[in-house]
C-alpha cells in the first residue's frame, strides 16, 4: 500500500522453471545458428576445393576434382592411385585426379614434378594435364616436370611410350610420340600450335 492511496503494483518475477525454458531456448537457438553456419562453411570450403578450373586458362569447361594429393617443400610423397598407378611427387607439387578417376577415366593434373609408374589398361589411357600440354599413356614409367614459376616443362620417358597431346578445343591433336630415353621440352614462351612427325 502507498500513502497517496494507490496500491503498488509489483511484477512477479518469474519462477526458477521459466528463467529455466529461456536458457534452454536461448541455448538451442544458439546451437542451431551454429550448426548452420557450420555446414554453410564446409559446403561452399568443400565446393570451392573440389571444383577448379584447368590448368590451361584456355580450357571453358570445369574439371571436378575427386581428390587431391600435396606434397610440401622439402617432402617427396609416393602414392598408389586406385587403379594400381604408382606416383611419386616431388617436393612442391600437386596432383589432382579428376572424378570418375579409374573407372570413367584415368585424367589428373600435374602442378611441380611427378614420376608416374602407369598400370596397364588400354581401354582408359592415362592422361596427365599440364599447363600447355598433356602427356598419354597406356602402361609405362615417365618424368614430368612442370613447375609453375620453371621457364619450361618437360616430359622424360624411361619406359614404353607416351604420346604428347595438344588441347585444339573439343579435340587433342597428336604433337609427338616419345620413345624410351627421349625427352620433350616446351619453354613458357613458345606455343604449340601444329603437329610434328615423329623421328
Amino acid at each position: 500500500y502507498v500513502a497517496d492511496g494507490r496500491t503498488s503494483i509489483t511484477p512477479a518475477l518469474p519462477g526458477k522453471s521459466t528463467i529455466y525454458r529461456l536458457k534452454r531456448k536461448t541455448i538451442a537457438a544458439a546451437a542451431i545458428l551454429l550448426l548452420a553456419i557450420g555446414a554453410s562453411f564446409i559446403y561452399f570450403f568443400t565446393r570451392e576445393s573440389k571444383v577448379q578450373r584447368g590448368l590451361d586458362p584456355g580450357e571453358a569447361h570445369t574439371t571436378v576434382f575427386s581428390e587431391k594429393v600435396l606434397s610440401h617443400a622439402g617432402q617427396r610423397k609416393t602414392i598408389v592411385l586406385a587403379d594400381g598407378t604408382r606416383v611419386t611427387l616431388n617436393a612442391a607439387s600437386t596432383l589432382s585426379l579428376e572424378e570418375g578417376y579409374g573407372t570413367a577415366n584415368r585424367n589428373v593434373y600435374l602442378a611441380g614434378e611427378a614420376f608416374f609408374d602407369v598400370a596397364h589398361n588400354k581401354t582408359l589411357p592415362f592422361i596427365v594435364h599440364v599447363a600447355k600440354y598433356k602427356v598419354k599413356a597406356v602402361g609405362t614409367k615417365f618424368n614430368v616436370k612442370a613447375y609453375a614459376n620453371d621457364d619450361y616443362s618437360e616430359t622424360s620417358l624411361l619406359e614404353g611410350k607416351v604420346q604428347i597431346l595438344i588441347d585444339k578445343g573439343e579435340h587433342n591433336v597428336l604433337y609427338k610420340t616419345l620413345e624410351v630415353n627421349q625427352k620433350f621440352v616446351l619453354h613458357k614462351q613458345e606455343t604449340v600450335t601444329h603437329k610434328i612427325d615423329d623421328d
